[in-house]
């Protein structure tokens, strides 16, 4: 998870959830451990404000790994201050409000962020079709971080070197 995060953080720009998450799910599953994407929620508790909104996050059997949220917090430290949850109801907790449908601009967002993660758990898809479309820095980020993290070679002879 901390390699995904720094990849998504170098150039101190903060990446949308939806491909850190995917990106964390596909390298869990390279390297043999079973996981799911998850889509819901995130509430953020800031100084007594429930706010909350479209979120992406690995499960590894209950265990919840939120690589975006670390990504936020690189690029924002107090964002780990504040007391979050993750939630997979489509319904928000009482008391909670959506900061994600702010505005025109937040809207397209979310419908974006939204697709993307349709796009990729739809049925038909297959993660190959999903990254060949997505932007060519999105590309970069995930053909580096599956040289960095792909399992070693269990036959090495059999297999020439990458140049």
């Amino acid at each position: 998870m901390d390699y995904v995060t720094r990849q998504f953080t170098q150039g101190g720009e903060c990446m949308c959830c939806i491909p850190s998450a995917i990106l964390l799910h596909e390298l869990l599953t390279l390297n043999g451990y079973a996981s799911t994407l998850t889509k819901g929620v995130l509430v953020v508790n800031y100084h007594g404000a429930k706010k909350a909104c479209f979120h992406v996050w690995v499960d590894m059997g209950g265990r919840q790994l939120d690589v975006a949220h670390d990504i936020s917090c690189q690029q924002v430290p107090q964002m780990g201050r504040y007391p979050k949850s993750l939630h997979t109801s489509t319904e928000l907790p009482n008391g909670c409000r959506r900061i994600d449908l702010g505005g025109r601009d937040e809207v397209a967002a979310l419908v974006e962020c939204v697709r993307m993660i349709d796009d990729y758990m739809n049925a038909g898809a297959t993660p190959k079709t999903y990254w060949s479309s997505s932007p060519p820095f999105l590309q970069g980020i995930r053909r580096r971080a599956f040289i960095a993290m792909a399992p070693p070679n269990p036959c090495p002879t059999l297999v020439p070197p990458c140049s």
